[in-house]
Protein backbone atom coordinates (compact mmCIF):
# COMPACT_ATOMS: atom_id res chain seq x y z
CA UNK A 1 0.00 0.00 0.00
CA UNK A 2 2.84 2.50 1.01
CA UNK A 3 4.68 1.96 -2.65
CA UNK A 4 1.13 2.55 -4.51
CA UNK A 5 0.97 5.58 -2.53
CA UNK A 6 4.65 6.80 -3.03
CA UNK A 7 4.28 5.99 -6.89
CA UNK A 8 0.83 8.60 -6.31
CA UNK A 9 2.36 11.21 -4.83
CA UNK A 10 5.43 11.10 -7.15
CA UNK A 11 2.94 11.09 -10.30
CA UNK A 12 1.26 13.48 -9.14
CA UNK A 13 4.68 15.26 -8.50
CA UNK A 14 5.82 15.38 -12.10
CA UNK A 15 2.11 16.43 -13.46
CA UNK A 16 2.25 19.30 -11.07
CA UNK A 17 6.14 20.06 -12.41
CA UNK A 18 4.87 19.49 -16.03
CA UNK A 19 1.90 21.87 -15.99
CA UNK A 20 4.42 24.87 -14.28
CA UNK A 21 6.65 24.33 -17.05
CA UNK A 22 4.10 24.59 -19.81
CA UNK A 23 3.03 28.05 -17.81
CA UNK A 24 6.73 29.16 -17.61
CA UNK A 25 6.81 28.44 -21.23
CA UNK A 26 4.16 30.80 -22.46
CA UNK A 27 5.14 33.38 -19.99
CA UNK A 28 8.25 33.41 -21.99
CA UNK A 29 6.60 33.82 -25.51
CA UNK A 30 4.33 36.31 -23.83
CA UNK A 31 7.96 38.29 -22.90
CA UNK A 32 9.23 37.46 -26.33
CA UNK A 33 6.44 38.74 -28.28
CA UNK A 34 6.43 41.97 -26.04
CA UNK A 35 10.38 42.49 -27.18
CA UNK A 36 9.10 42.02 -30.59
CA UNK A 37 6.78 44.81 -30.44
CA UNK A 38 8.81 47.42 -28.69
CA UNK A 39 11.25 46.71 -31.49
CA UNK A 40 9.14 47.05 -34.26
CA UNK A 41 8.64 50.63 -32.68
CA UNK A 42 11.87 51.08 -31.72
CA UNK A 43 12.93 53.41 -34.87
CA UNK A 44 10.77 56.42 -32.66
CA UNK A 45 13.22 55.93 -30.18
CA UNK A 46 16.39 55.68 -32.13
CA UNK A 47 19.44 57.81 -31.13
CA UNK A 48 20.21 60.14 -33.22
CA UNK A 49 24.02 60.16 -34.30
CA UNK A 50 25.72 63.21 -35.39
CA UNK A 51 27.07 63.66 -38.98
CA UNK A 52 30.53 63.83 -39.47
CA UNK A 53 31.68 67.02 -41.93
CA UNK A 54 35.61 66.55 -42.76
CA UNK A 55 35.99 68.44 -45.86
CA UNK A 56 39.72 65.77 -45.88
CA UNK A 57 37.86 63.22 -45.10
CA UNK A 58 39.49 59.72 -46.53
CA UNK A 59 38.59 56.58 -46.04
CA UNK A 60 39.49 54.32 -42.99
CA UNK A 61 42.37 52.10 -42.98
CA UNK A 62 39.96 49.69 -40.95
CA UNK A 63 36.63 49.33 -41.21
CA UNK A 64 35.18 46.22 -40.37
CA UNK A 65 32.72 44.44 -42.95
CA UNK A 66 29.07 44.94 -42.74
CA UNK A 67 25.98 45.26 -45.38
CA UNK A 68 23.35 47.81 -45.04
CA UNK A 69 19.89 45.97 -45.33
CA UNK A 70 17.62 49.04 -45.50
CA UNK A 71 18.46 52.53 -45.55
CA UNK A 72 15.36 55.57 -45.63
CA UNK A 73 15.45 59.36 -44.96
CA UNK A 74 12.80 60.77 -42.49
CA UNK A 75 12.49 64.46 -42.12
CA UNK A 76 16.51 65.19 -41.45
CA UNK A 77 17.00 61.58 -39.92
CA UNK A 78 18.86 59.32 -42.45
CA UNK A 79 18.02 55.55 -40.84
CA UNK A 80 19.46 52.15 -42.10
CA UNK A 81 19.05 48.59 -40.96
CA UNK A 82 22.80 47.12 -40.20
CA UNK A 83 24.01 43.40 -40.37
CA UNK A 84 27.18 42.20 -39.36
CA UNK A 85 28.91 39.57 -37.22
CA UNK A 86 30.08 40.07 -33.44
CA UNK A 87 28.26 39.93 -30.22
CA UNK A 88 31.29 40.28 -28.09
CA UNK A 89 32.28 43.40 -27.99
CA UNK A 90 30.87 47.04 -28.35
CA UNK A 91 30.48 48.29 -32.22
CA UNK A 92 30.11 51.78 -33.63
CA UNK A 93 28.88 53.23 -37.21
CA UNK A 94 30.12 56.84 -37.53
CA UNK A 95 28.88 58.63 -40.76
CA UNK A 96 31.21 60.73 -42.62
CA UNK A 97 30.34 63.71 -45.09
CA UNK A 98 33.32 65.94 -47.20
CA UNK A 99 30.72 68.19 -48.99
CA UNK A 100 32.22 67.47 -52.13
CA UNK A 101 28.47 67.82 -54.30
CA UNK A 102 28.21 66.60 -57.55
CA UNK A 103 27.02 68.69 -60.30
CA UNK A 104 24.02 67.26 -61.11
CA UNK A 105 20.26 68.45 -60.77
CA UNK A 106 19.76 68.10 -58.12
CA UNK A 107 23.02 67.66 -56.25
CA UNK A 108 24.54 64.78 -55.40
CA UNK A 109 26.54 63.52 -52.26
CA UNK A 110 28.44 60.58 -51.45
CA UNK A 111 28.18 59.60 -47.32
CA UNK A 112 30.51 57.21 -45.89
CA UNK A 113 29.67 54.90 -43.41
CA UNK A 114 32.14 52.66 -41.52
CA UNK A 115 32.29 49.99 -38.52
CA UNK A 116 34.48 49.65 -35.83
CA UNK A 117 34.06 45.80 -34.51
CA UNK A 118 36.51 46.59 -31.62
CA UNK A 119 38.32 42.92 -32.70
CA UNK A 120 34.91 41.75 -31.64
CA UNK A 121 35.70 37.53 -32.97
CA UNK A 122 32.66 36.38 -32.12
CA UNK A 123 30.05 34.92 -34.42
CA UNK A 124 26.75 35.95 -33.73
CA UNK A 125 24.76 37.91 -36.86
CA UNK A 126 23.85 40.97 -35.36
CA UNK A 127 21.17 43.39 -37.55
CA UNK A 128 20.60 46.91 -35.66
CA UNK A 129 19.28 50.12 -36.67
CA UNK A 130 21.06 53.38 -36.55
CA UNK A 131 20.09 57.11 -37.32
CA UNK A 132 21.91 60.52 -38.48
CA UNK A 133 21.18 63.76 -38.46
CA UNK A 134 21.86 64.65 -41.91
CA UNK A 135 20.98 68.24 -42.05
CA UNK A 136 24.85 69.11 -41.66
CA UNK A 137 24.88 67.95 -45.34
CA UNK A 138 22.56 70.48 -46.86
CA UNK A 139 23.90 71.80 -49.94
CA UNK A 140 24.18 75.92 -49.92
CA UNK A 141 21.32 76.03 -52.53
CA UNK A 142 18.32 74.65 -53.63
CA UNK A 143 16.02 72.15 -51.26
CA UNK A 144 16.70 68.43 -52.60
CA UNK A 145 19.63 66.69 -52.30
CA UNK A 146 20.35 63.10 -53.66
CA UNK A 147 22.32 60.52 -51.49
CA UNK A 148 24.07 57.48 -51.58
CA UNK A 149 25.94 55.83 -49.40
CA UNK A 150 29.31 54.45 -49.38
CA UNK A 151 29.72 55.04 -53.50
CA UNK A 152 26.47 52.36 -53.93
CA UNK A 153 24.46 54.42 -56.66
CA UNK A 154 21.86 51.94 -57.23
CA UNK A 155 20.50 52.71 -54.04
CA UNK A 156 20.05 56.53 -54.01
CA UNK A 157 18.39 58.40 -51.63
CA UNK A 158 16.41 61.83 -52.01
CA UNK A 159 16.81 64.21 -48.76
CA UNK A 160 14.12 67.38 -49.76
CA UNK A 161 14.10 69.73 -46.95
Amino acid sequence: MKNAMYILLLATTIVAAGCKKKKEIAAMQDVKMEEKKEIAEAPKNLTVNPLVVDRNYAPAEKNDPFNILESKIEGDSLIMTVQYGGGCEHHTFSLFSNNMYMKSLPMQLNLALEHQGNNDMCRALLTHRIAFDIKACRPPSGNQLRISINGDREKMLDYKF
